[in-house]
């Protein structure tokens, strides 16, 4: 069990396990503290359960669930009434302004750390089929209502507009268990044209088998001084309280009008964000412009680590 537990640490690792210790040198301090480690932890544990096998451990570990999958069985009938995020007053700020700097860049430079390269697009279009957003059916046959939602998207200052389309969204709602609805934005077809962003650190119950309280229990451990504090808190609407409006042309829906129609509809347009220039321009009664979702979606794949590097972020300036 002992020689298993190295060799699945270095199969994570891409480390062939022949060549990671070499027999006729003597250990350096960091591996001869691994050993030690990884001996404690066995002997902690026990033997390995016998249902269990290597690869179905490996296999388990690297599992993800899908946002959409498991949406799926609570699907409800959009009612707009019910969407909390529609009733209230949002504190939007451009998330830029509310990251770490390191973070942040991801944002200020999207068009190369975010958005695939020409190579990456032309594969995944080989490899992947074309994907159609999903609708609610109530908003998907029903221009009225779709328009009614946009009307309260851009009230709450969620909704902007775009000349340009890069990619198609929809939207549709999922059940809460106060009988409210969560709206979410399908980004998949943005999602497939976007970089896996980098791994978010979460408080979640399976991040709890990653601490090592030996310390506390008098093992010396040279990366563990402290003893553990733990809190957990809920951030209301946390993606929908930030603007992304730069990327925004990401996230259009398959409406487009003139501004002189928006302007009668009530949308008070006077400037469009263009991506050349990275600023608000005017615009004129002919153009035509897209609907655009001017916030975070939740949806979109980027959107849990941006959040969660805000949340931790000001939770630390704060502390």
């Amino acid at each position: 069990l002992f020689r298993s537990s190295f060799k699945a640490l270095n199969d994570l690792a891409s480390a062939p396990f022949h060549s990671a210790i070499e027999p006729d040198l003597p250990l350096t301090s960091t591996q001869k503290w691994i050993m030690e480690d990884v001996a404690r932890r066995v002997q902690r544990h026990g033997d390995l359960p016998t249902e269990m096998d290597e690869q179905q451990v490996l296999a388990d570990m690297t599992t993800r669930a899908s946002l959409y999958s498991q949406g799926a069985a609570n699907l409800v009938p959009c009612d707009l009434d019910k969407i909390k995020i529609l009733k209230r007053e949002l504190n939007l700020t451009p998330i830029e302004k509310l990251l770490p700097a390191e973070s942040a860049a991801y944002v200020l430079n999207f068009e190369d750390l975010i958005e695939k390269d020409a190579a990456e697009l032309a594969d995944t279009a080989e490899t992947t089929d074309p994907i159609e957003p999903y609708w609610d059916p109530s908003l998907r046959g029903d221009w009225l209502k779709r328009l009614e939602l946009y009307r309260a998207l851009y009230r709450v200052g969620l909704l902007t507009f775009r000349r340009r389309r890069k990619g198609r969204i929809a939207f549709f709602t999922v059940g809460k268990k106060d009988g409210k609805q969560r709206l979410i934005c399908d980004a998949r077809d943005a999602n497939s044209k976007h970089k896996r962003p980098p791994r978010t650190q979460l408080s979640t119950p399976a991040g709890f088998i990653d601490l090592d309280l030996g310390a506390i229990n008098g093992v010396d451990d040279p990366f563990c001084h402290h003893h553990p504090s733990m809190a957990a808190g809920d951030v209301g609407d946390c993606f929908y309280n930030f603007t992304i409006e730069r990327m925004s042309s990401w996230f259009c829906t398959d409406d487009r009008l003139q501004v002189a129609e928006l302007r009668q509809l009530g949308f008070s347009v006077q400037t469009v964000f263009d991506d050349a220039c990275g600023l608000h321009v005017p615009v004129a009664n002919d153009e035509m412009l897209w609907f655009s979702f001017k916030g975070v979606c939740m949806g979109w794949s980027w959107a849990l680590f941006l959040a969660n590097e805000v949340v931790s972020y000001q939770s630390r300036l704060g502390s």
